[in-house]
């Protein structure tokens, strides 16, 4: 990426080579007084659209005269709101997101969708990943449908109002072609080639294609890959591994019904149904450690998961609720040879069709974390 001041002051031309990763980059500008606060430099494959005033009524949006469209735009006082125009087929699906919170703007941002008449159609908050919305809607008819898109304060504070600044941008996403919003199963395995199930929405005639990843192509020490699906989808973050991947088997709730999993090894199951709870049995020898991690809270799925080891008559032995944010973590040490079961539930009792998560069991392994006392240095030339 290269920077050419312009005549104009503080304004530059930005030069993207032909090899430059499409995706976030880190800006700063810094002098001898120090450095700015970072911002986003985003580079796509096609060429972004920008937001037209006045847009601030359903009646009046600005019209987009094809899909797929990213438009760059700001909310840029407060109660502002910002209405786009997109025309949709009987049966077709739109998918809607934006990118505010991610890139730093104070923003919690809001989708909304209504018809011509101005009736709300479909609407989302947060997309479960973060405080950015994602909208997928398929219309029942033919016919011209606005999405909208407003905010509150981020960080909150104590007004009850739409929030907008000169800092409030965001990048609106709107498609009705592929979308793949998470693979079946959650994970793949180092060294090895795995067929992944596409989840998401206008992935053609195929209901779930399958496609494959090679596992060759990771690193001896990642723990999660990027991968792209599907062209002109977004990345997806894979977790990795270093044994099976399976997805489970139903029924399993009882320890008599317990699916298998090895250690090294990682299922990825789903509580379909309220008060549904997941079983895995596991074989280990006393004094072994086994480390054991659930990834769904992290992964953007509404599943505020507990984590519990039991014996085989269903005594626990040992559980987490909470380690890296909803997500349980539990290290425990095996008491004796034998075999074990590893139980996955929901706090909330809830279940459904995207309550996901992946179980992963490994051995710990010893791990190294360095720290220093200041976060600047002063090195002087030739020292």
């Amino acid at each position: 990426l290269t920077f050419e001041p312009t005549t104009n002051n503080g304004v530059f031309a930005v030069w993207a080579a032909t090899n430059t990763p499409p995706g976030p980059h880190f800006v700063r500008t810094f002098n001898g007084d120090g450095a700015s606060a970072p911002r986003f430099l985003w580079v796509t494959q096609d060429a972004p659209a920008a937001e037209v005033e006045p847009n601030g009524e359903w009646s009046n949006p600005q019209a987009l005269e094809r899909l797929p469209a990213t438009i760059n735009g700001r909310l840029e006082k407060n109660g502002d709101v910002d209405s786009y125009a997109v025309r949709l087929e009987a049966g077709q699906t739109l998918v809607a997101w934006i990118e505010a919170y991610t890139l730093m703007s104070p923003l919690d941002p809001v989708l909304r969708l209504v018809d011509s008449r101005g009736i709300q159609v479909a609407w989302n908050h947060d997309d479960g990943r973060s405080l950015d919305p994602l909208l997928a809607w398929t219309a029942p008819a033919q016919g011209s449908y606005t999405v909208q898109v407003f905010a509150f304060a981020y960080p909150a504070d104590s007004d009850i109002r739409f929030t907008g600044n000169a800092r409030a941008v965001y990048r609106l996403h709107l498609t009705s072609g592929p979308v793949v919003r998470h693979t079946l199963p959650l994970g793949i395995r180092r060294g090895v080639r795995t067929p992944l199930q596409l989840r998401g929405w206008n992935l053609g005639a195929e209901t779930n294609p399958v496609v494959e990843f090679d596992g060759g192509t990771v690193g001896p020490t990642a723990d999660r890959v990027s991968f792209l699906p599907v062209a002109g989808v977004s990345l997806l973050d894979l977790q990795v591994g270093d044994g099976p991947e399976g997805m489970e088997s139903e029924p399993n709730s009882k320890s008599a019904e317990a699916n298998p999993i090895e250690l090294p090894g990682a299922r990825t199951g789903e509580l379909g149904s309220a008060g549904d709870e997941d079983r895995y049995r596991f074989t280990a020898t006393q004094g072994e450690g086994v480390l054991m991690e659930i990834q769904s809270a992290a992964l953007g799925f509404p599943l505020d998961a507990w984590l519990r080891v039991e014996d085989l008559t269903g005594r626990e032995l040992a559980r987490n609720d909470d380690a890296t944010g909803a997500d349980p973590r539990l290290e425990w040490t095996v008491p004796e040879d034998g075999t074990y079961v590893a139980a996955v539930g929901n706090v909330l009792q809830r279940g459904g069709e995207s309550a996901w998560y992946r179980l992963s069991m490994r051995r710990p392994a010893p791990a190294l974390k360095a720290t220093v006392a200041d976060n600047t240095m002063v090195l002087e030339p030739g020292k």
